[in-house]
């Protein structure tokens, strides 16, 4: 007797939906890139080079060159700010959120770099001289706001893949796990202050000693840190992702990489944009789709391209086109001065996890996790 055969039925598209929104809980695009980029590559790239560093002795000596790097300069870290200038001003809700970050901010640094321009003397043809002491003082609180920046971001890392895996985190345990960060922004401001050590007056001859004692209080915070997601992970019963670690861990390779070598500089930079830029993807593929197109590579393709050929023309085509490669103060570091200043406050201000807007836009693609 013939078996009947039983007609298969297909699943609506609205269950398989779902299935599709479940199975992406977890992950800003998928467990493997999220891992490598929030920090596992920085961390074995940078880990392997000091590593190699401290093993040959001589670190220091052979210096990362920016020319060497500067492809990677274009397709990472300029993109990285550019993309942050989307989400800023990408739609009307945004803008009148943060009016400050989307007006005021960037009225008051086009304000000072106008008057930087026009009141510099311009001595050579074909070169645009900015005055000094305006160029000189954004580009010092552009380099001491990186720390903020940089530590910042990691705990937002941290804070989004926990809300990813359905995490709360309770608020002796951020305090744990977020004092290593803190830890670190105050080494990044030491370690930076030794460039300018007449800001720091009689301490300046102390500065060694007071950048040795400090990294005994990042070591001890590493290791509070540690204990902060042992604490999470006895308490919900589950073991804490790799995407909600690696963030946290890439921060103390990078300044490791930076204490024993400071050339790596320009490597923590790039590891801090890939860091970045899958954030902003995610957000723009989200929007993508509310507005009832079609989650397309295509699109994200074109996406990541436009921001590429907008940060040449914003960091590159200045320097090249208008300088000619003039390493004075000139009108391509006040852009990049000005810029950088905008995006580190943009972030800080606009893009918190804990606001629901920015959950709406960044988590739409999936299903959240029951909460433990």
């Amino acid at each position: 007797m013939a078996k009947r055969r039983t007609k298969r039925r297909r699943r609506p598209a609205a269950n398989r939906q779902a299935t599709t929104r479940v199975a992406a809980a977890g992950s800003i695009f998928t467990p493997l890139v999220d891992a490598l980029a929030v920090g596992g590559l920085s961390i074995i790239v940078l880990g392997a080079y000091t590593v190699y560093a401290l093993a040959t002795g001589t670190p220091g000596e052979e210096r990362i060159n920016l020319g060497d790097l500067v492809i990677f300069q274009a397709l990472l870290n300029w993109p990285h700010f550019m993309a942050s200038y989307r989400l800023l001003y990408a739609t009307p809700e945004v803008r009148d959120r943060h009016k400050f970050a989307s007006y005021g901010v960037p009225l008051l640094l086009l304000a000072l770099g106008a008057f930087a321009v026009f009141g510099a003397d311009q001595p050579t043809a074909g070169v645009v001289f900015v005055r000094e002491d305006i160029t000189y003082a954004l580009w010092l609180i552009a380099a001491f706001y990186l720390a903020w920046h940089y530590t910042g971001q990691a705990w937002g890392m941290v804070a989004s893949f926990a809300h990813l895996s359905g995490i709360r985190m309770e608020r002796t345990e951020q305090k744990m796990i977020r004092s290593g960060l803190r830890a670190l922004l105050v080494w990044h401001v030491l370690w930076g202050v030794q460039d300018v050590p007449q800001y720091l007056g009689p301490l300046a001859p102390y500065l060694p000693q007071m950048q040795s004692m400090w990294a005994v209080v990042v070591v001890v915070t590493l290791g509070y840190g540690v204990a902060g997601f042992l604490r999470v992970a006895r308490r919900t019963k589950r073991s804490i992702p790799a995407q909600m670690i690696l963030p946290w861990a890439a921060a103390f390779v990078w300044y490791l990489a930076l204490y024993v070598d400071p050339a790596t500089f320009l490597l923590v930079q790039l590891s801090h944009s890939l860091q970045y830029l899958p954030f902003p993807m995610r957000v723009e593929a989200n929007r993508q789709r509310a507005r009832g197109k079609r989650d397309s590579r295509l699109h994200l393709a074109v996406y990541a391209m436009l921001l590429v050929f907008a940060g040449l023309a914003v960091f590159l085509l200045p320097d090249k086109l208008i300088n000619h490669g003039h390493p004075g103060y000139t009108i391509a570091l006040l852009i990049a001065s000005i810029v950088n200043i905008h995006h580190y406050f943009t972030d800080g201000v606009a893009w918190k996890i804990s606001s629901p807007e920015v959950r709406k836009d960044l988590f739409r693609h999936y299903t959240p996790a029951r909460a433990q």
